[in-house]
């Protein structure tokens, strides 16, 4: 829906938001799916104004009930929703069938709750959990999915990513498209929102996200009605179905030695993606994405090298662990347990395949060499086999992550697979009419700011959009793409030379200035809009490129304060589990099993009391913490020290092929607000607007499947003023009588007024 392109893709990869099995549905069986009826096109701009009412109070409620699911022994992550107040959560099943035990709740604050799982229907992908202990949760209300409409607005929520403290769910907009198993929808999911809620425009649960395709058109949710029919049977724990139950089916023999972590390869070793607790890794410090180096002085290039000299181990050995925390080496001994011991099963399975339990495990790799005549010869039956079963199942290809590492990747398949004609473009659908009925709408925001949205050419190629900030010819635009080649600008039909006045790289800005003069600037709007706002951005044409939400507020993604421990629950403050070596705590004095009293004088109880007072603040900042060791108080100043940001876009390889092409530059911004209107990289540099047409940023990163980044307003206005240097001291007046400074500031006022008015009355027309 917030499509400023026309997207069109191959293959419907089908990827279910957690991993686990790939499928694909042809166009020509798409094609044949039961139409359903279509909601009305969006009528005017007052239909885009109440709908960004109800978003808005609808993200206010849902947020603080979207929670993320994580399970207690370190495998496996999902979001979910909670629907009534002693804590039922609604989630997907393939994201609790990888939760085997408790279930850790964390609540977009960091609060975090004891639950367990309910009732599974695996072959639907529905599931329930409960919060174990009793209390009032914030919960949303269940809706209907039986008479869904084509086109009918819908609102998304979910981890994406997994949990993390530095922002919460973020929302994003979209509409059905089609309802029947699942209902489908181009609300842009992404891997961490499995089990989240899928809204109405009233603010009622509709669906709980399930898998994606290739496509930002093809996001699957369970419809609400599946929960409904099951709803009795799911809270009494019963389970049914197969299909999305992802539980391992090979796990190791309790007597092998294991680290206790979750592994994925990295192009400089092994990365850790999670940390068992209780587990040697965990004692012993290391946590997600630290980057193991080598073990026992033996370097380790792949996940499958790393648990092939494990496995060689006894329990009970001491090995030497040489890794990497946010570019620094570090070195920490762990003595190995038994996957007995660390999981607590006593009946071994009857197969041995992994040091543990890690996501999608790959076949072991060795150093490169021409594959096998046989292997080859396997992969290329296991295709053609494929394509048989598709030829008698309407053309639905399903796809095994099995076959996707046989054949070296997905890209590899999808290759193969074009060789065979597997591989079509989705049919032409026509003109969308509902989204040309949205951009229509979006006319009065457009015209407002006429002329304020350029072209930046590179030697007469686009490079990206600019946006005017000044009458005389001060245009921002992005810093990368403008880097080499000649500059010029293209404003209406014509066509400028550009010079750069400054660069400003930690924002990915530059500004240019060409010879014009009476050019129409953005209105900047330094207030930042309520989380859910309708946003839009313009072209070079004054044409909108998209609509979408605000769907994280402004947050910082460089230079983050970080105190460096793992805190835990005390009855007198907050437990210093460990402390970081190296860490801003470890340097100013404290210790492992310190209690945290106070910081900068406010007590504090709990970890996320804790986490409250420390979040927002920059690296280099000081705060005075105090303290009790043994008993006796102390006090220490600790300088914090700079958070390593995630980029999870490019960290999964399993998203890289479902975003499309990236920014060069997606993170590591001092401020910047997201939203989902997915611009691709040559179509930032340009204004983001409010529905009252006021630029609220400036768009700088297309960053993944369902995030583009903003520099706020605010932040561009304090960048350009410091551009400016320091003023130069003023010439002295001469003494201005008292009461003559009374008149002038009142006809200041005056003029103040009239102008406001002006400004009203032009609006008024321009709608």
């Amino acid at each position: 829906m917030k499509k400023p392109t026309n997207l069109l893709f191959a293959l419907f990869a089908s990827l279910s938001l957690t991993g686990g099995l790939l499928w694909a549905q042809s166009p020509d069986q798409a094609a044949k799916q039961p139409k359903i009826e279509a909601a009305p096109n969006v009528k005017n701009f007052k239909a885009l104004q109440k709908l960004n009412q109800q978003i808005v109070g609808l993200s206010k409620k849902a947020q603080p009930a979207t929670v993320c699911l994580v399970a207690k022994n370190g495998r496996g992550a999902g979001s979910g929703v909670i629907v009534s107040q002693d804590g039922l959560i609604l989630t997907a099943a393939h994201v609790t069938s990888s939760m085997p035990g408790e279930i850790i709740v964390i609540f977009p604050d960091g609060t975090r709750k004891e639950a367990v799982s309910l009732g599974a229907d695996y072959d639907r992908d529905a599931a329930m959990v409960q919060i174990k202990e009793p209390g009032k949760y914030p919960f949303v209300e269940v809706g209907q999915s039986k008479d869904l409409k084509r086109n009918q607005w819908t609102v998304a929520l979910g981890h994406s990513g997994g949990f993390d403290p530095m922002r919460k769910p973020p929302v994003r907009l979209g509409r059905v498209l089609r309802n029947e198993k699942f209902i489908v929808t181009d609300t842009a999911v992404v891997g961490g929102d499995s089990g989240g809620p899928l809204f109405d425009a009233e603010g009622r649960v509709i669906g709980i996200h399930s898998n994606i395709g290739v496509s930002l058109m093809e996001n699957r949710h369970v419809p609400i009605g599946v929960y409904h029919q099951q709803w009795k049977s799911l809270k009494e724990g019963e389970k049914s179905g197969e299909r999305f139950n992802n539980a391992p089916k090979n796990v190791p023999s309790p007597d092998q030695p294991v680290l206790g972590v979750q592994l994925a390869d990295s192009d400089d070793g092994v990365r850790v993606t999670g940390v068992v607790p209780k587990s040697p890794a965990e004692r012993a410090g290391l946590e997600p994405d630290d980057v193991i180096k080598k073990i026992n002085g033996e370097l380790m290039k792949s996940t499958d090298e790393l648990i092939a000299l494990v496995k060689k181990m006894k329990a009970g050995d001491e090995v030497q662990l040489n890794y990497y925390r946010d570019g620094n080496p570090w070195s920490v001994k762990v003595k190995l347990t038994t996957y007995k011991e660390l999981s607590g099963e006593r009946k071994a399975p009857a197969k041995k395949k992994e040091e543990e339990p890690k996501e999608d495990p790959a076949p072991k790799k060795e150093k490169p060499k021409k594959e096998k005549p046989n292997d080859q010869k396997e992969a290329e039956d296991a295709i053609d086999e494929l394509m048989k079963k598709a030829a008698k199942n309407g053309g639905r290809l399903e796809v095994t992550p099995e076959l996707v590492e046989k054949m070296g990747g997905m890209e590899k398949l999808m290759e193969e697979l074009e060789k065979r004609g597997g591989m079509t473009r989705l049919p032409n659908p026509g003109p969308d009419k509902f989204f040309e009925s949205s951009m229509k709408a979006l006319a009065p925001v457009s015209k407002k700011n006429e002329g304020s949205t350029a072209l930046v050419l590179i030697d007469d190629k686009l490079a990206a959009l600019g946006t005017v900030i000044s009458t005389n010819g001060r245009i921002l635009t992005k810093n990368t793409e403008t880097q080499k080649g000649k500059l010029s600008i293209r404003l209406g039909d014509k066509k400028y030379d550009a010079k750069v006045l400054k660069r400003f790289p930690e924002r990915d800005l530059a500004l240019l200035k060409i010879d014009a003069e009476e050019l129409h600037p953005v209105r900047f709007q330094t207030a930042e809009p309520p989380l859910g706002s309708i946003l839009t951005a313009t072209g070079a044409k004054d044409e909108p490129l998209g609509i979408g939400l605000l769907s994280v507020p402004g947050r910082a993604m460089a230079k983050v304060g970080f105190i460096g421990i793992q805190a835990g629950e005390s009855d007198k403050g907050v437990l210093i589990q460990r402390a970081l070596p190296n860490g801003a705590a470890s340097e100013a004095g404290l210790k492992d099993n310190d209690v945290i009293t106070h910081i900068d004088g406010k007590k504090v109880d709990d970890p996320v009391e804790f986490g409250h007072l420390i979040r927002g603040r920059k690296a280099g900042e000081e705060v005075k913490v105090q303290y009790l060791r043994e008993g006796k108080a102390g006090k220490a100043t600790a300088t914090l020290k700079e958070r390593a940001m995630r980029d999870n876009a490019r960290d999964d390889p399993r998203m890289k092929m479902s975003h499309g092409e990236l920014s060069e530059k997606t993170s590591g911004y001092p401020d910047a607000i997201q939203h989902d209107i997915p611009l691709p990289p040559q179509l930032c540099g340009g204004p983001l607007f409010d529905l009252k047409g006021r630029c609220i940023g400036i768009n700088v990163s297309r960053a993944g499947r369902t995030k583009t980044y903003a520099i706020p307003a605010d932040e561009i206005q304090a960048m350009l003023k410091s551009a400016k240097g320091p003023k130069k001291p003023a010439k002295p007046e001469k003494p201005v009588a008292k009461n003559d400074n009374l008149e002038a500031i009142k006809a200041i006022r005056e003029s103040l007024k009239e102008i406001e008015k002006r400004l009203e009355e032009l609006e008024k027309a321009g709608r």
